[in-house]
């Protein structure tokens, strides 16, 4: 079959390659833009979050981090257990968890392209919610 006989069916496949093509290709650029905070040192509340179990609010049992609050003040229980996940997979130094922080956001910017993909259904609108989001996440 030549290409000028494809079905709907082909240029729709070649778009959803296209968009994957693209969302991991804006995934990649966000990551590059943000790895130079691997050589950053610890800043405002590390300390006490990777050094000190009485301020993270639990110890190394990343369970225990949904029984008691961050800081003595909130219940941010998976922000906390992130940390205490650390504790076992990596030394209490501050690029260790920031490369921790950059392969959670690389994954929180695929899920993201994925939902925006699902929730629009349509490859352009989800590509610019997605460029937004890898972007800048907090907004």
């Amino acid at each position: 079959m030549s290409a000028a006989h494809e079905g709907p069916a082909s240029g729709s496949r070649n778009a959803t390659k296209l968009y994957r093509a693209l969302a991991l290709l804006i995934t990649l650029i966000g990551i590059l833009l943000q790895v130079r905070c691997l050589n950053f040192q610890e800043v405002i509340d590390d300390h006490e979050l990777i050094h000190s179990e009485l301020q993270r609010g639990c110890d190394s049992n990343p369970l225990n981090c949904f029984r008691h609050p961050v800081f003595q003040l909130y219940y941010r229980p998976l922000f906390t257990a992130t940390f205490a996940l650390g504790d076992h997979l990596h030394p209490q130094q501050a690029a260790w968890y920031h490369l921790e922080n950059l392969l959670l956001h690389a994954a929180a910017v695929a899920l993201a392209f994925v939902f925006f993909h699902l929730i629009f259904n349509r490859e352009r609108a989800a590509m610019l919610a997605g460029l937004l989001f890898a972007l800048h996440p907090l907004q």
